[in-house]
């Protein structure tokens, strides 16, 4: 959007000041009503159309709402973006350790049941996913930000194996993390290439086949993983 002119024929016109976005924590029920319906559609929107060729209109028109509208609770499309994408990722919250901290349970069934969460989350979400990966690659702080939380995640994760690992007197921490965040990322890569790009695989078979390769790396309850035993 361009902005007002200083110049109108020769003579000065006041300058406009375009009003910042209200705070949503001091909205009223209905305004917050408005402003989710507005972060409901652009989700649609940017999953539908990703997000270098989505626009503002087809936002507001799926939200039967006007682009002042839309100019009061957002400055432009970058931040609506970062509100679907904060939403999003505190979706993803709870398949975040793979099952990992579940200390109550046997490790390889709890993390069977981690996986499956991650993965059906992807399956079900994988425009979401796919909208994650392009706004990764185009935007270098949000970039920063996604691999500073997924390290959070692998620190996490490597403690919850060190301590599953302790109660059999078997710690090796010295490649632990890394180790941590290689199977990481096979499990979001086989993630992407089942559910995004092919889509043909068995899913309990994904599910599987990934499990035995967290499972052998760390040899969580190795003994568990009999064929008949498989859900």
């Amino acid at each position: 959007m361009g902005r007002p002119s200083d110049d109108d024929g020769g003579a000065r016109s006041p300058r406009r000041v375009t009003p910042r976005p209200a705070n949503h924590r001091s909205l009223s029920a209905r305004a917050r009503r408005t402003r989710a319906d507005l972060i409901a559609a652009a989700r649609i929107v940017f999953e539908r159309d990703g997000y270098t060729d989505s626009r503002i209109v087809d936002i507001t028109a799926l939200a039967d709402s006007s682009a002042g509208t839309f100019y009061t609770y957002f400055e432009d499309k970058e931040q609506i973006l970062k509100e679907v994408l904060k939403e999003a990722q505190e979706e993803m919250l709870h398949t975040a350790d793979f099952g990992l901290g579940q200390f109550d349970r046997e490790p390889a069934e709890a993390l069977r049941d981690g996986l499956r969460a991650y993965l059906t989350f992807y399956r079900d979400n994988v425009r979401l996913m796919l909208l994650i990966e392009q706004v990764a690659g185009i935007d270098a702080e949000f970039r920063t930000s996604r691999r500073e939380r997924e390290i959070a995640n692998h620190l996490r994760n490597a403690e919850s194996i060190r301590r599953w690992k302790e109660r059999d007197g078997e710690v090796d921490p010295k490649t632990m993390l890394l180790t941590v965040n290689a199977l990481s990322a096979m499990t979001n890569k086989m993630a992407y290439n089942s559910f995004a790009v092919e889509g043909r695989e068995d899913f309990d078979e994904v599910v599987e086949t990934v499990l035995s390769l967290w499972v052998m790396a760390f040899g969580l309850g190795a003994g568990q993983l009999a064929v008949d035993d498989r859900r």
